[in-house]
């Protein structure tokens, strides 16, 4: 992880100590359920709050900086879920000119 990836985590924590489970499972691009089951078997360091399971900021860190931060979709996953982005900076549109 990048020195830039850290600083943009860090700003989304927004100085929080802790965020919501939820919160933490779009952070990381990952479902609820995943992030769930990675609480309940220890993988994730969580704290019950109040009936709220919570997820320490620097857990978060660390879950991220293992390898385990969300990686950028591919291109084609973009062209295959909106055909009107054009992903390749080189082309000049249709080939009609």
């Amino acid at each position: 992880m990048t020195d830039t990836e850290k600083i943009r985590i860090i700003a989304k924590l927004g100085g929080k100590k802790y965020v919501s489970l939820s919160a933490f499972s779009k952070l990381a691009c990952m479902a609820y359920s995943t992030a769930k089951r990675l609480s309940d078997s220890g993988q994730l360091k969580t704290i019950p709050v109040g009936g709220v399971t919570r997820v320490p900021t620097d857990e978060v860190l660390r879950f991220m900086m293992e390898g385990n931060a969300p990686q950028r979709p591919s291109d084609a996953y973009y062209e295959a879920t909106n055909p009107n982005i054009n992903t390749n900076p080189n082309s000049k549109g249709d080939s009609n000119g």
